[in-house]
């Protein structure tokens, strides 16, 4: 089994914080047999309070599985996150991308740009006809 690539690009996520602090920023749930291959996660939001940044190859649910979490760090008031991932961080066929913000104020914006790869899982060769 291998790996094609099928697209290259950035994916712009965005979300409020809901009356518990909490911004779920996702991404739309992969086909089966797709994988996204992330290079580099910024994120940057409008709070003064220090949040919790985690990144999950989660699923459309509103409670990322805490076994699906990938990365994480303390996301102080004023900075911008920068995760790079030379070796990528995949996110698995049938899930997404959920960047979790946790520790915010009701309405506090975020937002987080993913550099990507979208590839398709290709199972075996083509076999051609020899002349």
């Amino acid at each position: 089994m291998g790996l094609r690539v099928l697209d290259y690009g950035e994916l712009e996520l965005s979300e409020q914080a809901d009356s518990a602090g909490v911004a779920l920023l996702q991404s739309d749930v992969l086909a089966t047999d797709q994988q996204l291959r992330i290079e580099r996660i910024v994120v940057w939001g409008t709070s003064e309070n220090l949040c919790q940044i985690t990144v999950y190859n989660g699923d459309d649910s509103d409670n990322p599985l805490p076994q699906r979490a990938r990365d994480g760090t303390p996301f102080p008031s004023g900075f911008i996150a920068v995760s790079e991932y030379p070796s990528y961080l995949t996110i698995s066929p049938g899930n997404a991308l959920t960047v979790a913000v946790t520790g915010a104020n009701p309405g506090d914006q975020f937002y987080a740009a993913a550099q990507y790869q979208l590839c398709q899982k290709v199972l075996g060769q083509a076999q051609w006809p020899s002349s």
